[in-house]
């Protein structure tokens, strides 16, 4: 260890031109330039880094970037090695060599028809091997399979994950418009195939940041427990929806732009979609006004729901149909055990509804509702056969959001009930729209299908300006 002794050592102010100090420093650049310590003590006490500090915290910092391929040169052709990091191909054993001596007088110059023993030999301070070309191809393949965790290999173990990403079968020009928010690709179909795949994993989707478009529904499975994103993430559509030619009534399934998501969760649990924005892109297409569709030949709003939480079944949903489930019926299966939980979200610009459809066990919490055509959370109920039996919506609660809806004066009311429901809970939301907040609306079913009883509806704590 180097010794300082303070009394003798020079400390006058900088610059100093003092014969005293010079000496002292010349023998400082000395042990700066010849010294193999990595750091020198200037005459205040301070710490500095010899050449040799410096070339070795610069190899640290190449060597974290990894490995620079020299392309076109290899032992047999000469080379020159310039960094630390630079690997060189030998072909007599078909290896990589890294160089780790001293690049302090320059370059590492290797000759032609040169091994790396006859250029400076093997080991530490010299030649390296990092590494066949097998194995790096081997690696290359993206599959994984070399690579072994505690859970198995890298492939089986990217299987098991939580979550799929969204972007998994995505190709390079549906990547860039994800980036750039063009939104003249469709990314449904590969969105699609995730969900698929996650169904059979029985795990959840993320969706990383970008703007997707959707030109037709993507269904979430049963067994897709959540749909999830960081905030950064965009849902959209393009262009409204169609009618068949000469209809005024029938949707062109081709051209179906009415739902963005459509939630199957069945008789086998809860989902859940939270952090994502949902654009309904109401300012960039044609929307009839309600009721006008036969006028106008145009889908009205009443059509568009951008997330649709149904499914409440007595059945397993997925892409081979509809499973039932042993015992189970709509008379007795207990809905309480699915539904959909919605928070953390954000809707925008709908043209119709956002959140939209029968429901059971629906929670809609936490997120901020802003524009809609239609009405933002939207619940229509009715029984099958006998009244109170086979109900289809119940258990609702809307809870902390926010709804602003002062963008177009067409908006109908935030939070609407129709046709009768159980257990309906509005509490601590704020509004700030036009029309109404909400409304309850007894309405009417004929036939097999007949008005559900009322029953527990709750409204307390909101704000209204």
């Amino acid at each position: 260890m180097e010794k300082i002794w303070l009394l003798n050592q020079p400390a006058l102010p900088v610059p100093s031109e003092s014969p005293r100090d010079l000496k002292f420093n010349a023998g400082k650049i000395d042990k700066f330039v010849t010294s193999m310590g990595w750091t020198y003590t200037d005459r205040f006490g301070n710490k500095h880094y010899t050449i040799e500090g410096i070339n070795y915290l610069a190899q640290q910092v190449m060597n974290a970037f990894g490995y620079v391929t020299l392309t076109g040169v290899t032992f047999t052709t000469g080379a020159t090695v310039s960094t630390p990091n630079e690997v060189l191909f030998n072909p007599v054993d078909n290896s990589y060599y890294k160089w780790t001596g001293s690049f302090a007088g320059g370059p590492k110059v290797v000759s032609a028809n040169s091994t790396p023993e006859s250029t400076g030999g093997i080991g530490p301070g010299a030649w390296i091997n990092v590494g066949d070309t097998a194995l790096r191809s081997e690696l290359q393949n993206g599959d994984g399979s070399l690579v072994n965790t505690r859970y198995g290999t890298l492939a089986e173990y990217v299987e098991k994950t939580p979550s799929l990403l969204a972007t998994k079968y995505m190709d390079e020009t549906e990547m860039a418009a994800l980036a750039s928010g063009d939104l003249s690709v469709n990314h449904q179909p590969k969105v699609q195939q995730v969900m698929d795949e996650a169904h059979g994993l029985k795990c959840s989707v993320y969706f990383p940041t970008g703007t997707y478009c959707f030109d037709t529904a993507v269904n979430v499975w049963s067994y897709v427990r959540s749909v999830w994103g960081d905030g950064s993430a965009i849902i959209t559509r393009r262009y409204r929806t169609y009618f068949v030619d000469g209809s005024t009534t029938e949707i062109d399934p081709a051209r179906d732009t009415r739902k963005l998501f459509r939630f199957l969760s069945g008789a086998v649990g809860a989902q859940s979609v939270h952090g994502l924005q949902i654009d309904g892109n109401a300012r960039s297409i044609e929307v009839a006004a309600s009721g006008t569709s036969s006028a106008t030949g145009i889908p009205d709003q009443t059509y568009y729901g951008d997330i649709e939480p149904g499914g409440t079944s007595p059945y397993v949903h997925g892409p081979d149909g509809n499973i039932p489930v042993a015992g189970e019926t709509y008379y007795n299966h207990d809905k309480k055990t699915s539904g959909l939980v919605v928070f953390d979200m954000v809707f925008k610009d709908a043209p119709g509804g956002c959140v939209v459809e029968n429901a059971r066990n629906l929670r809609v919490a936490s997120c901020s509702f802003l524009g809609w055509y239609d009405h933002a959370v939207y619940t229509a109920g009715a029984a099958f056969t006998d009244q109170g039996n086979g109900i289809l919506v119940g258990d609702i609660t809307v809870t902390g959001n926010t709804f602003r809806n002062r963008i177009n004066t067409r908006g109908n009311g935030a939070v609407k009930g129709r046709f009768g429901f159980n257990r309906y809970t509005v509490t601590g939301n704020t509004f700030d729209i036009i029309d109404y907040c909400m409304a309850f609306d007894t309405g009417g079913g004929t036939g097999a299908v007949q008005v559900q009883p009322w029953g527990q509806i709750t409204v307390t704590g909101n704000t209204a300006t």
